[in-house]
């Protein structure tokens, strides 16, 4: 896992990517720098499984992602489990100062799941950790 955390939502598509035949194609929905939040270690560890979905590169249509960039395989996590895990972060911290980029992806983040129940069959949402 890289020192710095990019978030990347995608919609999960059921075709394989062009380029790569071994990964599914992922649509890029969202991107978000955390930067440093060592706490996304709990949950986008070597226990959580590497992805098979690939997004694109934002403002580069054919650069596919499959790996972050210290080599290691994007790992996947449901919008649920990342925002679980947001909100242990601030329960953990209810005098300390929270990380200012907390809140806003968390929002970000809430606002997809209810995007998803209304549009279940065609949003499969999941969230991808990119080390850098």
């Amino acid at each position: 896992m890289g020192y710095e955390s990019r978030i990347i939502v995608i919609r999960k598509c059921e075709h394989n990517a062009a380029l790569q035949k071994d990964f599914k194609y992922a649509e890029t929905m969202a991107v978000y720098n955390m930067c440093v939040f060592p706490y996304f270690q709990s949950i986008f560890s070597n226990d959580c499984p590497a992805t098979k979905y690939a997004p694109y590169a934002q403002g580069d249509g054919d650069l596919l992602i499959t790996e972050d960039k210290y080599g290691d395989p994007l790992r996947e996590r449901t919008l649920e489990e990342v925002i679980a895990c947001l909100d242990d972060y601030i329960t953990c911290n209810p005098e300390g100062e929270i990380y200012s980029r907390v809140r806003p992806l968390k929002a970000m983040l809430e606002e997809f799941v209810k995007v998803q129940k209304f549009q279940g069959d065609y949003y499969k949402l999941a969230v991808l950790h990119y080390g850098y």
